[in-house]
């Protein structure tokens, strides 16, 4: 993690805008796979982040992944040590959310190397406008269309999520403040997305999202 701050303190001083925080290897398997007991933490900055519908060249990486997400807007400082109300109290907002990974497979057993390198994430998407508590996406499915297969899934709790990550942060004397975002991590598994492929996402009230790739 040193290595990674050191990183996005050299991309800070060049001039990218700190946007927020990402947290990946979230679910279950995933944490045994990379023998973490929580979920890793990655940042991103402007310089990542791409509009719905977007067409990315994809051919220059290892194994690109589309992985749909929640993204929380916080609108304020949560705290270093804050409870699950403190931390929905935080919120602002939720809206879909998609990461775009750059799944290198000789990094995926290092995790060492897997956190300095920021965990794959190429890019970032975000919108549309339409914002909802934290709260209420324990009531969210998120579908996929255009993929190998029809897969539905529902988000983890978001005020765990940030509480999580206002703790992880302190012990790096970071914290969580008003106006950043918050990929909170995977719906449903990230679908291959190789050049020439279009994925849709379908986040019922919230809107749908979605990437093309050439």
């Amino acid at each position: 993690m040193a290595s990674q701050l050191v990183r996005r303190r050299r991309e800070l001083e060049d001039g990218a805008e700190h946007l927020g925080w990402k947290l990946g290897v979230g679910n279950e398997a995933g944490r045994k796979l990379a023998g973490t007991s929580g979920p890793l933490v990655g940042f991103f900055t402007d310089r990542n982040l791409l509009r719905p519908g977007a067409t990315v060249e994809v051919g220059d990486m290892g194994l690109p992944l589309l992985e749909p997400e929640i993204a929380v807007f916080l609108g304020a400082d949560p705290g270093p040590e804050p409870s699950r109300e403190e931390a929905l109290a935080a919120i602002t907002g939720i809206r879909p959310g998609l990461e775009l990974l750059d799944l290198q497979l000789d990094v995926v057993p290092d995790v060492e190397r897997l956190v300095a390198e920021n965990i794959f994430q190429r890019h970032m998407i975000y919108g549309p406008d339409v914002v909802r508590r934290g709260a209420e996406t324990a009531h969210v499915e998120v579908r996929v269309s255009g993929g190998p297969e029809d897969l539905v899934g529902q988000p983890e709790d978001q005020a765990e999520a940030i509480a999580y990550l206002a703790r992880y942060l302190a012990a790096f004397d970071l914290s969580l403040s008003a106006g950043e975002i918050v990929m909170t991590g995977q719906v449903i598994d990230p679908q291959p997305i190789p050049p020439g492929t279009e994925l849709e996402f379908d986040y019922g009230e919230l809107g749908t999202i979605g990437l093309k790739t050439r």
